[in-house]
């Protein structure tokens, strides 16, 4: 499953809020504790990243038990870019087409 979320063959996924969870988790969560220790662990993260950006753009975060939201936050807190570490609790209620924050509201649970 995990060679076919890297390949794009659930993009789809996206579409729903738990879809794009598991995307997201699959990507940023999984590499983290499967490949621990290896450069692997790693190879996963600009997708995580694009995964969760889409996914705040489309409200998935507000769609989701309240402690499930944070998994949609960690790809930023793991992103190699300063920019995407520093915004990465802004709130997805304020993200531009670009996905990237437009004001800095802080994200609370």
């Amino acid at each position: 499953m995990h060679s076919e979320v890297l390949e794009g063959r659930h993009n789809n996924w996206l579409a729903d809020a738990h879809g794009a969870l598991a995307l997201i988790l699959m990507t940023d969560q999984y590499p983290r504790n499967a490949f621990r220790g290896t450069g692997n662990m790693y190879y996963a993260d600009e997708l995580a990243v694009s995964f969760a950006r889409i996914a705040l753009k489309a409200g998935h975060a507000d769609r989701v038990d309240e402690r499930m939201k944070l998994f949609f936050f960690l790809p930023f807190a793991h992103s190699e870019e300063l920019s995407d570490q520093q915004n990465r609790w802004r709130s997805p209620n304020n993200w531009d087409s670009r996905g990237r924050p437009e004001r800095g509201i802080t994200w609370r649970s």
